[in-house]
């Protein structure tokens, strides 16, 4: 009698785990995440050499820090650079943080030879306790044979895309 009640405990605690995974992974996967990172130009500036500089502000809205990485681009024939979806964007590193909540100026070359030009951003959260919790979900199923539903978990941290306003020369 006794084996069956421990086989029946272990049942109950299964079920009820599974349960709680699933409600959270849906409250993660129903909480809207959208770009909380402002790009705002601020005017432009000289170097002591005379270089004209571009200067922008990043304001980090979201709760947690950010990694983020800068690229100028430039308006040709009223039109601005396509990537294809899922590319490798051309933004080069190394990746810069920004805390919570806080700003950062951001100083640029503009191009030389045009008339309109913005400030394109990529950025991604840092690990956070969101995504340590996903990847524990995660590693659950997979540990218990789900690893169907594990692999639907989703582990990769959201990336955003946001843009300054066009800047006129």
């Amino acid at each position: 009698m006794s084996g069956r009640r421990i086989t029946t405990r272990k049942a109950l605690i299964a079920i009820v785990s599974i349960v709680v995974a699933l409600a959270l992974v849906g409250w993660i996967l129903i909480t809207p995440q959208k770009p909380l990172l402002r790009v705002t130009f601020i005017g432009y500036t000289n170097t002591s050499i005379g270089e004209r500089l571009g200067i922008f502000s990043l304001r980090n809205g979201h709760g947690y820090t950010v990694n983020y990485r800068t690229l100028v681009q430039v308006k040709t024939q009223s039109e601005w650079p396509q990537y294809p979806t899922g590319s490798v964007l051309p933004h080069p590193g190394p990746d810069n943080g920004l805390e919570p909540k806080a700003s950062n100026r951001v100083m640029v070359s503009p191009p030389l030879l045009c008339q309109t030009w913005r400030l394109s951003v990529i950025y991604s959260q840092t690990e956070t306790r969101r995504h340590r919790v996903l990847l524990a979900v995660a590693g659950f199923f997979e540990d218990i044979g789900m690893e169907r539903l594990a692999h639907k978990i989703p582990v990769d941290r959201k990336g955003f895309h946001v843009f300054s306003l066009e800047v006129a020369q």
